[in-house]
């Protein structure tokens, strides 16, 4: 039986959760006279404007809208593929579930039922290393505001932003290059939903390491070839 386990990075969530708490931190909702409440998303709030054909939408501006604009392989790691073939045991498989791992019970369950009268269960891990080009764009009404918003964006991106993620998703190997973050603070307007939308933007590099780790419950030994099928334990 061959069973995946998948550990991926869907990294503008995890970048818009980021930028949520550091808002709730330092009280923004309090920071300015108007107690502007800050829109910070993975929806884009113009696609939402379009679904209910233009009509103005409440809480959708000031908007700081996270997203990859491209995925694609550290150019420094081109020729680089990393697996290897691995074992796991009982308290391996125990384990799997607070790991960071998108597995069901039921497979959970598998693989405890193929352990059971085994040492070992063997397969191979495959470590995926990506990086994203991310987005993070700032839509208002209000001109000041958008440039205060951009302010406190770009300080926190090149600032706590790159160790507060680096440090929790440490497995991930989750690295943000300062000399990648590149923005456009003016000269971006939207008067498409009968409003004049100020705009500003941020860009930015992150390399990070994803995981595929592959199970052939019916393997013997640690040699043998994982995507082969084996039957009572020969090929």
């Amino acid at each position: 039986m061959i069973i995946y386990l998948n550990r991926g990075l869907i990294l503008e969530q995890e970048i818009s959760k980021a930028l949520k708490k550091y808002f709730k931190d330092m009280a923004i909702d309090d920071l300015y006279q108007q107690n502007y409440s800050v829109n910070v998303t993975i929806e884009h709030p113009f696609a939402r404007l379009l679904e209910n054909n233009g009509a103005k939408l409440t809480g959708l501006f000031p908007a700081c809208v996270v997203t990859t604009e491209t995925d694609t392989k550290p150019a420094q790691l081109d020729d680089v593929v990393s697996t290897q073939k691995i074992q796991i045991t009982k308290s391996d498989v125990d384990a799997i579930g607070s790991m960071g791992y998108l597995v069901s019970s039921s497979v959970i369950q598998k693989l405890n039922d193929a352990i059971k009268e085994r040492d070992y269960l063997y397969g191979i891990a495959c470590v995926i290393r990506r990086c994203d080009h991310v987005s993070i764009e700032i839509w208002a009404e209000n001109i000041q505001l958008k440039n205060e918003l951009y302010e406190l964006i770009r300080l926190f991106v090149a600032g706590g932003m790159r160790e507060a993620l680096a440090t929790i998703y440490k497995e991930y190997c989750l690295t943000i290059f300062d000399k990648s973050v590149r923005g456009q603070r003016s000269n971006n307007w939207n008067f498409d939903f009968g409003v004049k939308l100020s705009g500003a933007q941020i860009t930015f590099d992150a390399d990070y390491a994803i995981e595929q780790t592959v199970i052939n419950t019916e393997l013997i030994k640690i040699d043998d070839p994982v995507y082969v099928e084996v039957i009572h334990g020969e090929k």
